[in-house]
């Protein structure tokens, strides 16, 4: 999982017979409940109260490995902090 400023990148395995929406409704549901809990005064600074949008995109593996959807997540952390490996941070 990587977190990004506007967006959460994981990759999740559930039994076929589960909904997606399901999924991703229990995730977002049980973080914000969390968060709430912790950090109460931040409800009234939030989108109407709500800490997610309620918008997600899930998309299947389908012809490539889970490594390679793993890799190219934590990469994205590294595109957003400049520091992606073989790149000239002089540049940037």
């Amino acid at each position: 999982m990587e977190v990004l400023p506007d967006h959460i990148q994981m990759v999740i395995s559930f039994l076929p017979e589960l909904a997606p929406s399901s999924i991703v409704k229990a995730f977002k549901g049980g973080s914000a409940k969390q968060w709430f809990i912790q950090f109460p005064e931040t409800k009234q600074l939030l989108w109407n109260g709500y800490l997610w949008s309620p918008i997600f995109f899930m998309s299947t593996l389908s012809h490539v490995s889970k490594e390679v959807v793993s890799q190219y997540i934590a990469s994205q952390l590294d595109q957003y902090n400049g520091t992606v490996q073989g790149a000239d941070s002089s540049r940037h």
